[in-house]
């Protein structure tokens, strides 16, 4: 099943996709594709994620609009 966190910003996306990359070692600046929303905000598709929080796991859908 997908997971995803759900932003207001394009900017609070890309933050966290840069923590996941820099805690994996990633050679890639970000982890993870920018998605839209149907109503503006931004989706992160975070479903191999390795350090979700407690509260970003709250905040997970399975499916976007």
């Amino acid at each position: 099943m997908d997971k995803f966190l759900i932003y207001n910003t394009e900017e609070e996306l890309k933050e966290r996709a840069s923590q996941e990359a820099i805690a994996i070692s990633s050679p890639y600046q970000y982890i993870g594709a920018i998605m839209y929303t149907t109503d503006g905000k931004f989706a992160l598709p975070v479903t191999d994620y390795t350090t979700l929080t407690e509260e970003e796991e709250s905040q997970v859908v399975n499916e976007i609009n």
